[in-house]
């Protein structure tokens, strides 16, 4: 969780699968920063090193009522035991939202995002 520039807070939850252990994973995400709850795919790159582990990711996705997203950032993990640890994450959103239905009106925001929360491998 954290500040969104647009003024709100905004969450972040992302499950991520490891395609190359240690360097490469893909994952999914769910992106709270606008008014809608957009999923997303993701894809992740980390440096191979065992304690502060740097990464970048970028990803895109919509929402079940047409909104939609692409982003990119990059931060950092901190394993504080084997399996736990803490990340800080930034993020930059280009997004569309729906502010009428009928008729079907859209618009297009940017958001920038910083984050911290917890890690956890399974």
């Amino acid at each position: 969780m954290g500040p969104v520039s647009t003024g709100r807070i905004g969450a972040v939850k992302s499950f991520w699968w490891s395609a190359v252990p240690k360097a490469i994973a893909l994952g999914m995400s769910f992106d709270w920063i606008s008014d809608n709850i957009p999923f997303s795919l993701a894809v992740a790159m980390s440096a191979p090193v065992p304690v502060a582990v740097p990464f970048a990711c970028a990803g895109a996705g919509s929402g079940l009522n047409g909104c939609g997203l692409n982003y990119y950032g990059g931060g950092l993990k901190v394993f504080l035991a084997r399996r736990f640890g803490i990340v800080a994450e930034y993020r930059s959103y280009r997004f569309t939202t729906i502010t009428s239905t009928f008729p079907t009106r859209r618009e297009k925001g940017s958001a920038e995002f910083f984050g911290a929360g917890i890690v956890w491998f399974y």
